[in-house]
């Protein structure tokens, strides 16, 4: 019975001995696939008029996950000048969640693009992910803690104490979603106005979204747009909300009808006196106008898009350019 026993046992462990031995065979067989499939990435991209790096890039995780390291990333786009520097970054999949592929980054970071200001970036968090599936991912999230931008000169831009930022694919249509929380800009480039933290809330729907914003250069041409929800709520009180429909045609110009709606116009207002003292008079008329429109009170104004050209109630408000 005894040596029955210690022969079943050394059967097992011999099994196991092999089972993990097939595995790292297959774990070590993936990571050269993968690495490999990364510089064939980098190569399409630079095909495309691109440029991509990952600094030291390096496979790690065994025996349950799979992750690529870089020490430093970049990305460049030589057609529309559009230029992204990282810090150290991290992405791969585990056994735990094999259809979710996630990424974490490291500041500090550099954004350049035409006509802005060049922003480095710092931030405590910063993470997001793919869910994958077939024939395209099923959803990404982003979110990130202690946003701060600044220029060249250390000049303070913006921050934002937290960002979460969803995208669900359901269908040919995709849901986002974005909740920022403690957003401050900094006076001189938010046009002289002292604004307090301030949240913002978006949820809206694009129709057939899944194959305009998921393709390898994503545009909004041809898109119709549901916002259900459009919220700029600072912590003084003083908000606005927004919501309603948009269609944008295959040249990018918009037409649609959404609802504007104020909360807490004393709030507003004071808000507006904070500003610039030249733009005071304007601001103010301009707001006592638009809670005049509001009838009955708190019903909102009309805003439409018609060509491009925008109208708040019957005022028209000036053109918004062609969109991407």
């Amino acid at each position: 019975m005894t040596s029955s026993r210690l022969r079943q046992g050394l059967i097992f462990l011999a099994l196991v001995a092999a089972l993990a031995g097939a595995w790292a065979a297959i774990w070590r067989a993936g990571a050269t696939r993968l690495n490999n499939e990364l510089t064939a990435a980098i190569s399409r991209m630079e095909a495309r008029g691109a440029r991509a790096a990952c600094e030291d890039a390096s496979v790690a995780g065994f025996p349950f996950a799979m992750e690529i390291n870089c020490s430093a990333g970049a990305y460049a786009r030589d057609l529309d000048g559009v230029a992204l520097k990282s810090g150290p970054l991290v992405s791969g999949w585990s056994l735990a969640a094999p259809l979710t592929v996630t990424a974490e980054f490291d500041g500090p970071a550099r954004v350049e693009a035409p006509g802005l200001v060049p922003l480095d970036l710092e931030w405590t968090a910063l993470a997001g992910s793919i869910g994958l599936w077939y024939p395209r991912p099923s959803g990404a999230s982003v979110n990130g803690s202690a946003i701060v931008a600044t220029t060249d000169a250390d000049a303070a831009v913006f921050s934002v104490d937290a960002a979460d930022g969803r995208a669900r694919v359901s269908g040919a249509d995709v849901a986002i979603a974005l909740d920022l929380t403690g957003v401050r800009f900094a006076a001189d480039y938010a046009g002289g106005y002292d604004f307090p933290p301030t949240a913002l809330r978006l949820r809206a729907v694009a129709a057939d979204g899944a194959s305009r914003l998921l393709r390898r250069k994503p545009s909004l041409r041809g898109a119709k747009i549901a916002i259900e929800e459009l919220e700029l709520a600072a912590e003084t009180g003083a908000g606005l909300r927004l919501s309603g429909a948009v269609a944008i045609d295959d040249a990018g110009v918009a037409n649609g009808e959404l609802t504007l709606n104020l909360d807490k116009p004393e709030a507003v207002a004071a808000l507006i006196k904070s500003g610039p003292p030249e733009n005071v008079s304007s601001g103010e008329t301009a707001l006592n106008l638009l809670v005049a429109m509001q009838s009955p009170p708190g019903a909102g104004v009309k805003l439409r898009l018609d060509k491009g050209q925008a109208f708040l109630g019957f005022l028209p408000l000036g053109f918004l350019p062609p969109l991407p």
